[in-house]
């Protein structure tokens, strides 16, 4: 038996979890809900909800872009066969992404109340949506190479380009329906008062309603390698969704001070986004993770122990869900994790973790999170870790933050 608490003493809120269903949308669940915290109290509304699927829609098209942008970028420099580009053909218009990826599409293109955009088959079920949208992209991305080493014209590349772009839009209106310029806005609180804010563009409507400055968020992350010291700020070649938009940041800091600031962020009232990796001792029917719920050593008389540096160099490890951490003990043992998954016979999508099993934990080894937590604005890390460098991986040094200068260099790293 395994023995972890199930009452928490810092508690944001206990609004009604949301459901991502047969998608990869869990960053965007978890951060739209991070943004809902507040959102709702101005709104008057407990359970009030943003627009998975209008959020979804941008993504798809802004990722085709990307995409597009990316490959007639290396056309001149990659080989088809080579691994980077069967890397991106390979993980071409995938539902999940990053805490930066979500903020890029937020700030362009704004956010809408679910009634304005409510879910679709598709964007519940995104499996059958994403295969033709691949079909598109990899065929124009063959065609884009192939002008790009003819030597046509950057009008005649940018005339296929825009092409394809507009098949995009057709599928995602058919799957998704088309995303609204504006909306009328009129809601009835929980205590039955009505409420009428006119005609608003999703622009309009993120600024009056959304109460946080997401430019102030950065992400955290323990990335254990030698070669990615702490203290630094880590990218990631060739990811993001948005063309000009925020690029993708980690700053690598020591697991201790991830749950100090957390823990801190938590108690001052405020969620935490993060992303971690779920497979690692957990069972989602109970909601459970736990460093040591299977004792599979015992069961097949093998030593399945590794460093947390052993699982991420080999694969093992790594992130694979994205999820909203509104609540802690005081004492710091556990942290309740509200998920956008729904289990049948499950108890809560809400899951628990104890301190062994997250950045909690005293020992860096121990922890099953590999990746992120979006904690608070750079004031509220330690002076060890502000104003560092990020290294773009193995091309060059430059300083952060410097958005505009690091926009696309990813990309070219």
């Amino acid at each position: 038996m395994v023995a972890t608490p199930t009452v928490v003493s810092h508690k944001v809120d206990d609004w009604k979890v949301t459901s991502q269903k047969k998608s990869g949308r869990c960053w965007l669940f978890s951060s739209l809900n991070l943004l809902r915290s507040t959102t709702r109290t101005h709104l008057g509304l407990k359970d009030f909800e943003f627009s998975q699927n209008y959020v979804l829609f941008w993504d798809k098209f802004e990722r085709a872009n990307f995409f597009l942008t990316d490959i007639i970028a290396t056309a001149k420099t990659e080989e088809l066969d080579g691994r980077l580009l069967q890397f991106l053909l390979g993980d071409v218009l995938s539902d999940g992404g990053q805490w930066d990826m979500a903020v890029s599409l937020y700030l362009k293109h704004g956010l809408v109340p679910k009634v304005a955009m409510p879910e679709t088959e598709s964007s519940s079920h995104t499996a059958p949506m994403n295969a033709r949208l691949k079909v598109v992209l990899r065929r124009t991305a063959l065609e884009l190479r192939s002008l790009v080493e003819a030597g046509a014209s950057e009008e005649e590349i940018n005339e296929v380009k825009e092409a394809a772009l507009a098949d995009v839009w057709r599928i995602l209106v058919i799957c998704l329906g088309e995303p609204p310029a504006s909306f009328e806005w009129e809601w009835r609180d929980d205590n039955g008062e009505f409420h009428r804010d006119g005609v608003l563009t999703p622009r309009e409507f993120y600024q009056r309603y959304v109460d946080v400055d997401l430019t102030q968020y950065v992400c955290l992350v323990d990335d254990p390698r030698a070669e990615h010291p702490k203290g630094h700020t880590l990218t990631v070649d060739h990811m993001g969704n948005v063309v000009g938009g925020r690029p993708i940041l980690y700053v690598n800091t020591p697991v201790e001070q991830i749950r100090e600031i957390t823990a801190s962020v938590l108690a001052s009232g405020r969620a935490v986004w993060f992303g971690a990796d779920c497979g690692q001792q957990s069972d989602r029917a109970s909601g459970l993770f736990v460093d040591g719920l299977y004792d599979y050593d015992n069961l097949f008389g093998v030593d399945f122990s590794t460093s947390k540096e052993q699982r991420v160099n080999t694969g093992e490890s790594a992130m694979n869900h994205a999820m909203l951490s509104p609540a802690s003990t005081s004492t710091r043992r556990a942290t309740l994790a509200a998920s956008a998954w729904r289990t049948p016979g499950a108890r809560s999508p809400a899951r628990r973790a104890s301190s062994r099993w997250t950045p909690h934990g005293s020992t860096p080894t121990s922890s099953r999170w590999p990746c992120t937590w979006t904690t608070c604005p750079p004031s509220c890390a330690p002076p060890s870790l502000r104003n560092r460098c990020i290294c773009l991986h193995g091309t060059r040094w430059v300083r952060w933050p410097e958005p505009s200068s690091l926009t696309r260099e990813a990309g070219r790293a």
